[in-house]
């Protein structure tokens, strides 16, 4: 993503962590404006070297408009990569439970349907934009909603101006994890509970036979 310079530069992750941590208490919890100049000013590093092959030199090279600053984009890439692991993990249920071919439309709906079924996030935060009747009671423009994902048929990566950033990064890297996983071996179900239950199916991963 950053470069090669970039691959130890654990500063970088451990900044991410100290900010996604306190942004998880949302208002509950003061800003650490210097944490955040902190890591910015080493994204800002790695973004200036735009090394050859990596999306950082993507990134220099693409036109934008002034009131875009491409160097926002990062931190839902790097977002991403998270929710990336997590759901080629949980997308090998599917194929241990249900058969089916390999191939990159079939691994991408996988991942799909795996996001669908277990959101990698437990609460999507809303505010409302006009005056909300709910349960008897009116909230006014501009509350905050919790929307618990458990209980919705979400939509993977939201829509509309509050799209995930990150959404086709996350894809892609899904996807080719699925495809390097199955491309040698095969994934074989243990126990066939609810496919809807992702800690309750259980599945191993084998060398697949010549």
């Amino acid at each position: 993503m950053l470069g090669d310079s970039a691959r130890d530069d654990e500063a970088v992750t451990r900044l991410l962590d100290r900010l996604r941590a306190d942004a998880n208490w949302f208002y509950l919890r003061a800003r650490k404006t210097d944490v955040r100049v902190a890591f910015q000013r080493r994204i800002e590093g790695h973004l200036r070297r735009a090394e050859r092959g990596s999306l950082a030199r993507v990134l220099a090279q693409t036109r934008t408009d002034p009131a875009v600053h491409p160097e926002g984009q990062v931190p839902h890439w790097l977002f991403a990569y998270d929710a990336a692991g997590m759901t080629a993990w949980r997308a090998l249920t599917l194929p241990a439970v249900h058969a089916g071919p390999h191939d990159p439309a079939h691994l991408r709906a996988a991942v799909l349907e795996a996001l669908r079924r277990w959101p990698t996030t437990p609460a999507i935060l809303r505010d409302t934009t006009a005056p909300t009747r709910w349960r008897g009671v009116t909230l006014p423009e501009g509350s905050i909603a919790a929307v618990i994902t458990s209980f919705t048929d979400e939509v993977p990566f939201s829509d509309g101006p509050a799209a995930c950033p990150g959404e086709d990064l996350a894809l892609l890297t899904a996807t080719e994890m699925l495809a390097a996983i199955l491309r040698d071996r095969e994934v074989v179900a243990l126990s066939r509970r609810s496919p809807l239950d992702h800690f309750g199916v259980r599945f191993a991963v084998r060398p697949r036979e010549r």
